[in-house]
């Protein structure tokens, strides 16, 4: 199945780095065949800083 990450900051080069913090989630990660990492620029909380953004980027991403 394929996974879209929408990132407030972080982006497909910085994930790992940040995830390999993380533990066992890293590894259930690091397990999947298609990942897409999809920076916004915002904040922790897109959808309330860039509510418009995020939700094209989720119809997008959810098509």
């Amino acid at each position: 199945m394929p996974v879209t990450i929408l990132s407030g900051q972080l982006d497909a080069e910085a994930l790992p780095r940040v995830l390999a913090e993380w533990g066992a989630y890293a590894e259930e990660v690091d397990r999947l065949d298609s990942l897409e990492v999809v920076r916004l620029g915002s904040g922790h909380w897109p959808q309330f800083s860039q509510p418009q953004r995020f939700a094209e980027k989720l119809v997008a991403a959810v098509r």
